[in-house]
């Protein structure tokens, strides 16, 4: 899931790059607008034709629902057993991050997993990782106890201590559509 507002078009392009090029898995790719100024679907599905991808689906709010509701949109149309949000701009790191994150839930029956962000600068498509900034979480330890996957401290964990990066988060789309709901 892809969700956009007044974003520049090559960011969104290159995000959706980012997420065709993922290998081992089967997935289709949502993107969720959230009435932006400026309709860049035209061009989309023009790129979608262009590189003979058609597993894809345009969702076009007329106005502003903000950042939830537009997400949501798009988890209600998503057909497959997991969800993987990102944003324009962000890419995703390898092109076998999507099947680990699905063998990782689907061989420990977890609901929810998340990854470390990697932080990044792309100067003219040089792209440089940024190595000093604050980890995502802050915390990585918190995260390696059994008993991190009950849902109230997983609640608590995204209210209170706001560690995650919702970029880096990977979840069943029912379990997501339960909360998001909410």
């Amino acid at each position: 899931v892809i969700c956009t507002y007044n974003s520049k078009l090559e960011k969104t392009l290159s995000t959706i790059r980012s997420s065709m090029n993922q290998e081992g898995i089967t997935s289709e790719i949502i993107i969720s607008d959230d009435g932006s100024k400026e309709d860049n679907f035209a061009k989309i599905k023009e790129f979608f034709s262009n590189n003979s991808y058609s597993d894809y689906k345009l969702i076009k709010n007329e106005f502003n629902v903000g950042t939830v509701k537009n997400y949501l949109s798009a988890v209600k149309v998503a057909e497959g057993k997991y969800i993987y949000g990102i944003g324009p701009g962000d890419l995703i790191s390898d092109r076998s991050c999507l099947k680990d994150f699905f063998n990782f839930c689907e061989k420990n029956h977890h609901k929810v997993c998340f990854g470390k962000a990697i932080y990044y600068a792309n100067n003219d498509g040089d792209i440089q990782i940024i190595k000093n900034r604050k980890a995502s979480p802050p915390n990585p330890s918190d995260y390696k106890y059994p008993h991190i996957y009950n849902r109230d401290y997983y609640v608590f964990s995204l209210i209170y201590r706001g560690g995650i990066l919702g970029t880096t988060f990977f979840r069943e789309k029912e379990y997501a559509l339960e909360y998001i709901s909410k």
